[in-house]
């Protein structure tokens, strides 16, 4: 599974972060009943991901597309919830139980089932192997602590682009972005210090100051509230940034990656004055 970044969305008024995820299978013995079912979900989730993808980027997108990218994430869902069902062991013995969950749990998120997201990715925090020789990826469980931070996101955008929301709505907004800046920082712990999946991460968190911002523009906050969250925003977001572009650079090896000038124009951040110095070559 691979996880894209999160789309850099200039528009205030923008409903959803659109966030890119494919799935790509490297699923052996594929002719196993169980892991041929795991396939099988993986493969709609990422037709529905990609399906949702493309509508969010293309404003004539039909209506139909994105009923169809909801059915197929609800197909995904309930294929994985039926096999944990019936064959968890049998998961669990292969190592495959966590990716399970995964899938469901970000199927039921993209659904917007934030509850039953959250609880399946709970689920999913007991899903080591029976043996201690196996490990689990550090993709799934980082993914899975991650799923929380991902559900509070999208429910302080909600308050976020509402245009009669009050200054107590902005504050219950704002708790839930620190909260989820916070689950996504030790997410990020749980894979190597050059994972790809830190990128996927520190974007989602870039996502969620995003909302931050547009809040603050939008909510009834008056001088000098405004300008005090405005001020501890501009920090915050030139930290996530700056983390942002060195990895890129740095662990990725992607220099000058056109993702990191998307979000420093859209955070309307100054151009840093030094270029990035990596303490090892880049993507060594």
């Amino acid at each position: 599974m691979i996880l894209s970044p999160w789309k850099a969305h200039g528009r205030l008024g923008a409903a959803r972060l659109a966030l890119g995820i494919v799935l790509v299978l490297g699923l052996v013995g594929c002719g196993i009943g169980h892991i041929q079912t795991l396939r099988e979900a993986e493969e709609a989730f990422s037709r529905a991901a990609e399906r949702e993808n493309r509508g969010r980027l293309d404003p004539n997108t039909p209506l139909s597309s994105m009923a169809e990218s909801a059915s197929g994430y609800r197909v995904a869902a309930q294929m994985v919830n039926d096999l944990v069902a019936t064959q968890r062991e049998e998961l669990r013995r292969d190592n495959l139980l966590c990716t399970a969950y995964l899938v469901q749990a970000m199927s039921l998120w993209r659904l917007s089932e934030h509850d039953a997201a959250v609880q399946v990715a709970a689920q999913g925090r007991d899903c080591d192997p029976p043996t201690s020789t196996t490990d689990t990826t550090p993709r799934d469980r980082a993914v899975l602590y991650a799923i929380p931070a991902l559900v509070r996101i999208d429910q302080a955008n909600a308050l976020a682009v509402n245009p009669t929301a009050s200054e107590a709505e902005f504050d219950k907004a704002k708790s839930e972005i620190d909260r989820a800046v916070r689950i996504l920082e030790e997410a990020q712990r749980m894979a190597s210090r050059d994972h790809p999946l830190r990128g996927y991460l520190m974007t989602s968190k870039l996502a969620a100051l995003r909302v931050w911002q547009v809040a603050i523009t939008r909510e009834k906050l008056v001088d000098p509230k405004r300008q005090e969250q405005q001020a501890a925003f501009n920090e915050r977001a030139r930290k996530a940034w700056l983390e942002y572009r060195d990895f890129t650079t740095c662990q990725l090896g992607r220099a000058g990656d056109p993702s990191v000038e998307d979000w420093r124009k859209l955070f309307q951040l100054a151009a840093p004055e030094t270029p990035v110095a990596c303490d090892q070559p880049p993507g060594g």
